[in-house]
């Protein structure tokens, strides 16, 4: 029971498990004794190996299910990279306080937990008729259309290349709620293959850009194709 006890508790500082999930499998663990205390001696070591192998099938589930909450927006979460195989690229993880998860048009999205902002990245298919000269007004035009964002004020534009690819930045001030925001987007490029625009956005606060902001430039500086 001790051995099963120091694993629950090394999972949990690792990460591995939640401090509900080791609540759980703890508590299971207590019941097993109690129950090994109202056998008799003959049994007793019979329970106490199923009630062992009761908590190793618990914590293999705890595991499975972590695993799979890894895989988001066709993508996974792996070591310190979010890894999109099938789009062709992989773009780090910010720092801990950015919680991962799906939102669409975006393959992943990380809001920052005591909000204010999140940052986000995506690949998308963009017809013939497309024009990449034109991304930052056509960005500018879509999003704030589709929000209904007002005042559009445009604080800075630029070319740009990343990881050898043409690219494009728009940073952009609006109104949302009585509210001023900054939406920060990149778009690169890459007109081979069935993917070929690809985004790096950050949208927050306005009293929030100063603080997220190196955040948000070594997300887009560890962007990079398989």
């Amino acid at each position: 029971m001790e051995k099963e006890r120091e694993r629950i508790e090394r999972m949990l500082r690792e990460g591995k498990i939640t401090k509900e999930q080791s609540e759980k499998l703890l508590k299971a663990l207590e019941e097993s004794t109690t129950r090994e205390a109202k056998v008799i001696k003959k049994s007793k070591r019979k329970i106490i190996a199923i009630s062992i192998i009761a908590v190793i099938i618990i914590i293999g589930g705890l595991l499975v299910g972590r695993e799979l909450q890894r895989t988001i927006g066709g993508g996974k979460l792996s070591g310190q990279y979010y890894i999109h195989e099938k789009k062709g690229y992989k773009i780090a993880i910010p720092p801990e306080e950015w919680n991962p998860t799906s939102s669409r048009p975006l393959d992943i999205f990380f809001r920052n937990k005591k909000g204010g902002g999140w940052m986000g990245t995506g690949a998308y298919t963009m017809p013939k008729s497309f024009s990449f000269e034109e991304v930052n007004n056509w960005w500018v035009k879509i999003i704030s259309t589709k929000y209904g964002w007002a005042d559009i004020k445009i604080l800075e534009e630029k070319e740009l290349n990343i990881v050898g690819f043409n690219a494009k930045l728009v940073t952009f001030e609006f109104t949302r709620s009585g509210r001023r925001d900054i939406d920060m987007t990149y778009h690169i490029w890459k007109p081979v293959g069935k993917y070929n625009l690809y985004r790096i956005r950050m949208t927050c606060r306005k009293d929030k850009f100063k603080e997220f902001l190196p955040v948000y430039k070594n997300f887009v500086n560890s962007f990079s194709f398989l």
